[in-house]
């Protein structure tokens, strides 16, 4: 089994500059760790000195990404804002790519109030089949999460819902998205039964290990 570490409690130092993204990467070695995971508001930008600079240090330290985690809002009320997020996440996954990360996290999107649970449910599986193309020229796997509330957000994650996630992970099972399952936001949503949501139904639950 190959291990990796997505640095949450490090967010705000690496945010902040008082941590590098190389010194993160040095640590993650020096635990022998196989790889890590990045977020996207870790990176901060996307220009060529900046990426091949990180590419650099990444192959001195020898060791790389592995997932880039970022948060796409599918759900939201404003059509045009769901075009752009859809543009985000196509810049996320090109730049992904250039960093030579195997994985990129997707979520739903927010629990907005406007936006009732039938139709926000086709809008991810609508936006999620559209993108998955995109995903597949550049070689990144997509994996979706059940997110709970990133400190990117106004709302909690609209599929944090075990009922909603479930439905959603259905009807995009015959896609190359695959599930980047997380047990803690499974109890962020009031059920502590995680082996209960693994199992219902197993059929369409795919390992992100």
């Amino acid at each position: 089994m190959k291990l990796s570490c997505l640095s949450v409690s490090l967010f705000s130092a690496i945010i902040n500059g008082e941590m590098t993204i190389r010194e993160y990467a040095h640590l993650c070695k020096k635990l022998e760790l196989d790889g890590f995971d990045l977020g996207i508001i870790q990176l901060k930008n996307h220009t060529p000195n900046y990426v091949n600079q990180l590419n650099k240090d990444f192959e001195e330290e020898g060791i790389k990404p592995v997932m880039i985690t970022t948060y796409p809002d599918f759900t939201h009320p404003d059509a045009l804002q769901r075009e752009r997020e859809f543009e985000y996440l196509r810049h996320d996954i090109a730049l992904a790519s250039n960093l030579g990360a195997k994985f990129l996290r997707i979520t739903a999107g927010q629990a907005h109030p406007e936006t009732p649970v039938k139709q926000g449910i086709q809008l991810v599986v609508e936006y999620f089949r559209k993108i998955v193309p995109v995903a597949e020229k550049f070689g990144i796997k997509l994996v979706y999460e059940d997110h709970s509330k990133p400190g990117a957000w106004s709302f909690m994650d609209f599929s944090n819902p075990p009922h909603i996630f479930l439905e959603i992970a259905k009807q995009i099972a015959d896609t190359s998205i695959g599930i980047n399952f997380d047990t803690a936001n499974i109890l962020v949503s009031g059920n502590e039964n995680t082996l209960e949501v693994l199992s219902f139904p197993a059929y369409y639950i795919l390992f992100l290990l």
